[in-house]
């Protein structure tokens, strides 16, 4: 199909697994919104974000609810996004943030902030980035050596996070309780204190970065390419097969 300049590649069996998965992520979060201590039902729930509802029901619902709900809903699809990118990047169906230690290479930025420096959470969250982009880009030009393919970026990237996990256990050890609890929590992440301060960064963010990954589908879901080391080992068998007849 194509829309102007823009040529848009529609797949039926993803298309209808895509909107499948829409509908159920509408049912559990009208279900989240409407269970809890203060129970609501789903009609009331409806009104409520239609503008019509009022009183406790709302606040509960605007304030804490919905909050939380958004934020793991926009959570979910960066992390899915990123698996993505990853898969594509590194070749390997295995391939993720934390398999080329680009997670912690993250954590390592944001524990020390929080055990070392005592910063906010937007200096927790810049360290985190800039550690984590930091880190990817050394693994990066590590496995470009001689040529990169998939298996030496996913190798160097686990054997880069094996170190930086000896590092975040060592500032852990040396932390105080608190910053023990903060520093977990903030590794294993939580919904626990839900706020539109955190929905709309996260909202933004989303909102650019998985169009724009949407747009380039064509290369995130470009198929492994063979490599010369690949070539090199299936010439080197069919030589022993030959040799074997």
């Amino acid at each position: 199909m194509r829309l102007g300049p823009v040529s848009l590649l529609v797949r039926t069996r993803a298309l209808l697994t895509t909107l499948v998965l829409l509908g159920l992520v509408a049912v559990l979060a009208a279900y989240a919104l409407s269970v809890g201590t203060f129970r609501l039902h789903v009609a009331e729930v409806v009104q409520i974000l239609l503008g019509n509802g009022g009183g406790v029901g709302e606040r509960i619902v605007m304030n804490i609810r919905l909050p939380r709900v958004l934020t793991g809903v926009f959570a979910g699809a960066a992390l899915g996004a990123s698996g993505a990118v990853f898969q594509s990047v590194s070749r390997n169906a295995l391939g993720s943030p934390d398999v080329i230690g680009f997670t912690t290479g993250a954590a390592t930025g944001a524990i020390a902030q929080i055990v070392i420096f005592g910063g906010s959470a937007v200096a927790v969250a810049l360290s985190a980035v800039v550690t984590g982009l930091f880190t990817a880009a050394v693994v990066y030009l590590l496995a470009s050596k001689g040529g990169r393919t998939g298996y030496r970026l996913i190798l160097i990237g686990i054997g880069l996070a094996a170190m930086l996990s000896s590092v975040v256990s060592y500032t852990l050890a040396r932390a105080s309780e608190w910053d023990i609890a903060v520093a977990f929590r903030w590794i294993t992440g939580s919904l626990g204190d839900p706020s539109w301060d955190r929905v709309v960064p996260l909202a933004a963010v989303t909102a650019v970065v998985v169009p724009l990954m949407l747009y380039r589908s064509r290369d995130v879901d470009a198929p492994p390419r063979a490599t010369s080391e690949d070539a090199s080992a299936g010439g080197a068998g069919e030589a022993s097969r030959s040799k074997g007849s």
